[in-house]
């Protein structure tokens, strides 16, 4: 086996790896509409207040962090991606989104700002997040 076989044998073994990562890396399914409720939790709980409020804050921020294990668990990977690959704008618009939300329904502290608000963070997460992830794969398996 000459030199340059080797370096393909061994280029060919880090393309698999990556590919290997990525695939196992990757959301599952039901990631996205957890986060996405988790979020919408959160800009409910801002917009009510009180009692129901805080419960609802509890309940989001449960669904958020109950996600992100659950994430660990099945992929067996903590993992952030660098938010600067091809495609990084749509995390970016759901971190605006999911900011902005939560934002107008505190400041707003009105029911119907929070359930819009919960509504459109929703959609935009389970839109969005499945877009991210494979933007964010496609960039694993393509790294120089």
């Amino acid at each position: 086996m000459t030199r340059e076989d080797q370096a393909r044998d061994a280029l060919a073994a880090i393309g698999q790896v990556r590919d290997d990562v990525a695939r196992r890396v990757s959301t599952p399914g039901w990631y996205w509409p957890v986060l996405g409720a988790g979020a919408a939790l959160l800009a409910l709980g801002s917009g009510i207040g009180g009692l129901w409020g805080g419960v609802l804050l509890a309940l989001g921020l449960l669904a958020l962090v109950g996600d992100m294990v659950a994430y660990a668990r099945v992929t067996g990977s903590w993992t952030m991606a660098t938010m600067r690959e091809q495609g990084a704008w749509t995390a970016w618009v759901m971190v605006v989104v999911i900011v902005g939300g939560v934002f107008a329904s505190i400041v707003a502290g009105s029911v119907v700002v929070s359930a819009v608000a919960a509504v459109v963070m929703f959609v935009t997460v389970c839109v969005l997040g499945p877009r991210w992830n494979a933007a964010w794969v496609r960039s694993l398996r393509e790294q120089p």
